[in-house]
């Protein structure tokens, strides 16, 4: 991996990239500053276990929410392309087939400039029926897609759930005994030790735990963590529940609403665009479930983090890097909205480990309200510290967000080429895309570096094309509706006689 083995030094110019192929197609790579790479592609448990690579030691907190916002990343990001072209492809290809099969068999066509109308004989109704077939196919194809993302989406969130009360039962096992439960001798001799019997009461308490609703597992995990519960603090709870009931309903009823799913929502006070109906069916459309990820994500990561902090206070600056990298990775991929929302939680948390941290999570939610659109609440955000006595390069930070091009100029030629702020942080860092099209801001950096200025890209590149592209498509259905750019335009009637 790039990111984790590459490290630039002064002075380099230029670096590797080996592409491993197995069969001629490939199937990873890796970085370095000489052509010296392995023959073969190391395995991740080789590369952990190879003597040369330190041991990081980490907490079992830090690794629940690298894997909760690795997993997170791919649902906001990845998932949506699935949602918006799958159901667009499967469609071409069916229509595609069947306008080949009809130029190959007609009797005849008629074209003119919107339509061609092809003349067969009766021979060719049933293949004809058969395409229909297939496009109803994918219709449905597109209408349950949606529906499986979004338990996963739940599912995965579930998951971490799973995760965090495991690593309550091994921080503090006492805690996980229920004062009523009990086990009577002949159930006691059925073990060899008390160890064993500590673990599997444990077990089968976490067990119990997981087979409730949703609600309730949050309760537990609050609980065991001795936290004061969030539901009536947290403003978005009733859209997580909701989420929840759809999900519910998805897997159970095929998306039809019935007497529960009314009471919960009566219950919660959830809220749309259209209150629902006993037998209506719910969908989980490209805006709902795009709410619904930043949902997840949001409550996820701060769940995971009051957890975090109350159960293992000596991981504070462990803790405190994992949302502020959180709050900066969705800036960078364009996320500014629950960017904002992630930061604004981040900035009002209490024990941040030490003043750099705060005050780089201000500055990035400053920027995130400033690549909004929001530049008010920005120089508010920044004005809510004095940056008086930082260091330059928090100062040239702040100089970017604001526009003052001059004073970026000033402080660049201060810190000069230094190694604590290399020329790739100019590059790459969001602070910058407000400045780093003007051309004294490219001329003074193209001075200290003695190199061209090359940008990073504002999002990835890759993934926001696509996105792009499919808005374009006008392939969005509104919040409650599953896509329709599938449905067949081939309705036929069999011919009179034929059943």
């Amino acid at each position: 991996m790039l990111g984790s083995t590459l490290v630039m030094g002064q002075g380099e110019d230029r670096f590797y990239v080996c592409i491993y192929l197995e069969d001629g197609e490939p199937i990873g790579h890796r970085g370095g500053l000489n052509k010296e790479f392995p023959p073969k592609l190391k395995t991740k448990k080789e590369d952990f276990d190879d003597d040369s690579v330190p041991k990081v030691k980490r907490s079992g907190m830090d690794e629940i929410c690298k894997q909760f916002i690795e997993v997170m990343m791919g649902y906001l990001e990845y998932v949506p392309i699935i949602l918006q072209l799958a159901p667009l492809l499967s469609h071409q290809m069916v229509q595609r087939a069947l306008t080949s099969f009809l130029e190959k068999n007609c009797n005849s066509c008629e074209r003119e400039e919107t339509r061609i109308i092809y003349e067969l004989s009766l021979q060719r109704f049933a293949a004809i029926r058969r395409f229909e077939e297939n496009m109803l196919a994918a219709a449905s194809t597109s209408r349950t897609l949606p529906r499986l993302l979004t338990v996963g989406l739940v599912a995965s969130l579930e998951y971490s759930l799973n995760l965090v009360m495991k690593e309550i039962a091994a921080r503090y096992p006492e805690r996980i005994f229920g004062e009523d439960r009990k086990l009577s001798v002949r159930e006691v001799l059925q073990f060899q030790s008390i160890e064993e019997v500590r673990e599997t009461v444990i077990n089968d308490e976490i067990d119990k735990a997981q087979r409730d609703n949703f609600e309730s597992q949050v309760d537990w995990i609050l609980g065991k963590s001795k936290l004061d519960p969030i539901f009536d603090k947290y403003p978005d709870w009733p859209k997580i529940i909701e989420l929840f009931e759809r999900r519910n309903l998805f897997v159970h009823a095929n998306g039809i609403v019935n007497e529960h799913y009314l009471k919960a929502r009566a219950k919660y006070k959830f809220t749309s665009q259209k209150e629902p109906r006993l037998g209506d069916e719910l969908h989980s459309g490209p805006k709902y479930y795009t709410a619904s990820v930043h949902h997840v994500i949001h409550f996820g990561a701060m769940l995971l983090q009051v957890v975090w902090r109350k159960i293992a206070p000596d991981e504070t600056k462990l803790s405190d890097k994992s949302i502020g990298d959180l709050g900066y990775e969705l800036i960078a991929r364009g996320q500014y909205k629950l960017a904002i929302r992630i930061l604004e939680f981040a900035k009002e948390l209490r024990n941040v480990s030490d003043d750099q941290r705060r005050r780089m999570n201000v500055v990035n939610l400053a920027n995130a309200y400033k690549l909004s659109g929001d530049e008010k609440t920005s120089f508010r955000v920044l004005e809510s510290l004095d940056w008086s006595a930082v260091s330059p390069e928090f100062k040239v930070s702040v100089a970017a967000i604001k526009g003052n091009v001059d004073d970026v100029v000033l402080l660049m030629k201060k810190i000069g080429v230094s190694g604590d702020f290399p020329s790739e942080n100019y590059e790459q860092w969001p602070v910058f895309y407000g400045v780093r099209d003007d051309p004294k801001f490219v001329e003074c950096f193209r001075s200290i570096f003695g190199v061209e200025y090359v940008p990073a890209a504002r999002k990835q590149a890759g993934i926001a094309q696509v996105l792009a592209w499919a808005e374009e498509q006008d392939i969005s259905p509104d919040e409650d509706e599953s896509p329709k750019i599938v449905e067949s335009n081939v309705k036929l009637q069999p011919p009179q006689g034929e059943e």
